[in-house]
């Protein structure tokens, strides 16, 4: 007699595992953002010399200023290479054109 696997798993419908769900992709996408926030302000430090940084790079960003990341797709890169970010202080300056 073989004995058949069952796998169990949870109901998706039910409003506490929807509420599960949401609540742990928001954490995931945050720690992203915040990853990748670090990493990009590391690389435009490292780019420019600090002392030579503009104090918008040097400073935390605050949502005052625009902060515009510019993706760009190719054959050779696949889409959601993050190209640049660019600073953009909030005196009327818009985000750049792809």
């Amino acid at each position: 007699m073989t004995s058949a696997a069952q796998i169990w798993v949870p109901d998706t419908r039910l409003p506490a595992v929807v509420a599960d769900c949401r609540r742990q992709t928001r954490v995931e996408a945050d720690r992203a953002d915040a990853e990748l926030d670090s990493v990009l302000d590391a690389a435009l430090l490292d780019r420019n010399d600090e002392a030579a940084a503009p104090a918008a790079m040097t400073q935390q960003w605050r949502p005052s200023q625009g902060r515009w990341l510019k993706v760009l797709a190719s054959p050779q890169r696949p889409r959601g290479t993050q190209i640049k970010t660019a600073h953009l202080s909030a005196c009327g300056r818009s985000p750049p054109t792809p």
